[in-house]
C-alpha cells in the first residue's frame, strides 16, 4: 500500500501545469521547495502546497502587473526591475521570499 506522501508525490509528478514552461533546473528548484514544505501529512498539506507551487510558477512567468496579483497573497511586493530579471532570478527570489512559508 502507498502511503499518502508517496500518492501526493506521484500526483505532483504526473500533474503538469506547475511545471509548465520551466526548464528541468527550475522544476527541480520549486519541487524540492514544495517537498520541504509538504511534512509528514501530505494529505492536510498536499493541495495547498501543489496550488502554492502554480501560483509560483504563473508568478515567475508573468508581467509585473500579473505578479503583483498572484504574489499578493503571501504578502510578497514585486522587486524593482521585475521586468527585466530572468525567469531563473525571479524563481531564485520568490523562493528564498517564500522559505518561512508553511501551508
Amino acid at each position: 500500500m502507498r502511503s499518502a506522501w508517496e500518492a501526493w508525490l506521484e500526483r505532483v509528478l504526473e500533474d503538469e501545469s506547475w511545471r509548465s514552461g520551466l526548464t528541468d533546473d527550475q522544476a527541480e528548484r520549486l519541487l524540492r521547495w514544495a517537498l520541504a514544505r509538504i511534512g509528514s501529512h501530505p494529505g492536510e498539506t498536499g493541495e495547498a502546497v501543489r496550488q502554492a507551487m502554480r501560483r509560483i510558477r504563473r508568478a515567475v512567468q508573468a508581467s509585473e502587473e500579473e505578479a503583483r496579483a498572484l504574489l499578493a497573497e503571501w504578502g510578497l511586493h514585486v522587486p524593482p526591475g521585475w521586468k527585466s530579471w530572468t525567469v531563473e532570478d525571479r524563481l531564485v527570489w520568490v523562493l528564498d521570499a517564500l522559505a518561512p512559508w508553511q501551508p
